[in-house]
């Protein structure tokens, strides 16, 4: 499959509550009083290969989750390292849904991987250790992302 990616601007007049704080934090939730099912939409991208705790992380975003509500996550299956303040795993789309289904039921709606990155030539700042060696063919040239789009039940 094909996906296209867009941003997302936050404008002080949107009137947007922004979360801040360690989704890896058991307490989480506790400490975001309202915010227990109250999402149609809860979104990631590419940010669980930077958790130290992905299962707690994918438990408090399944119960932000409203029943019925989607969780989108995007992460990498093959990517170079990149500091972000750390980077810690990669995942199989099987690994992702596993960790949001041991969070709490789920409907897999789609899992797979996109790979139209796959031979980008990307290569890191060196700011964060993300530089990795070139040889002929380039820099880091195995790029896959896994994407899960899962329904809470």
């Amino acid at each position: 499959s094909k996906y296209s990616y867009y941003g997302l601007d936050v404008f002080p007049e949107d009137n947007v509550e922004v979360l801040i704080g360690d989704i890896c934090d058991p307490n989480f939730i506790e400490k975001h009083i309202g915010v227990l099912d109250s999402f149609d939409v809860v979104y990631s991208n590419n940010v669980f290969e930077h958790l130290q705790d992905p299962f707690v992380a994918a438990k408090n975003l399944w119960r932000m989750c409203k029943t019925g509500g989607l969780i989108v996550t995007i992460v990498p299956f093959s990517q170079r390292f990149h500091e972000s303040p750390d980077d810690y795993f990669r995942y199989t789309h099987r690994g992702v849904e596993q960790i949001f289904s041991s969070a709490g039921p789920v409907f897999i709606h789609e899992s797979g991987y996109d790979i139209l990155g796959r031979r980008n030539n990307w290569q890191g700042s060196g700011l964060h250790f993300d530089l990795v060696p070139t040889d002929s063919f380039g820099a880091w040239r195995e790029t896959w992302f896994t994407i899960c789009i899962l329904e809470k039940c």
